[in-house]
């Protein structure tokens, strides 16, 4: 045989945008259990564990949402990749919410609300 055919240009740009996406999530993913060790090492107080926790939140929440554009309109059928959305989202409600993690980061950093006063 001649070998495999080329791809036509569509077939490499969608190709591409996917490769490119898988990368990004295996950044946030790493960005995130980079911040989670730092934490587990660190001392109890300080801004490191609310820090580790709003990463991994805002990582989890857009992994799962990369994996559902990946998959296209399959993603969101009931399904292993749909369920994963749904458990990240809930996962971030548990953890305590972005705001509460940021406001936690901000008291540690000597900010506080300052709207209250």
């Amino acid at each position: 045989g001649q070998g495999p055919r080329p791809l036509a240009a569509e077939q490499v740009l969608r190709r591409q945008a996917v490769t490119h996406r898988l990368a990004q999530m295996a950044a946030r993913l790493e960005g995130a259990r980079a911040l989670v060790y730092r934490a587990a090492r660190g001392p109890a107080r300080g801004a490191a564990a609310p820090i580790a926790r709003l990463a991994a939140g805002e990582a989890l929440v857009a992994n799962a949402l990369d994996a559902v554009r990946v998959h296209g309109a399959a993603g969101l059928a009931r399904g292993p990749v749909e369920r994963a959305l749904r458990d990240a989202v809930m996962a971030t409600a548990y953890s305590g919410t972005a705001d509460i993690q940021r406001e936690l980061i901000a008291q540690s950093l000597g900010l506080g609300d300052r709207g209250a006063r």
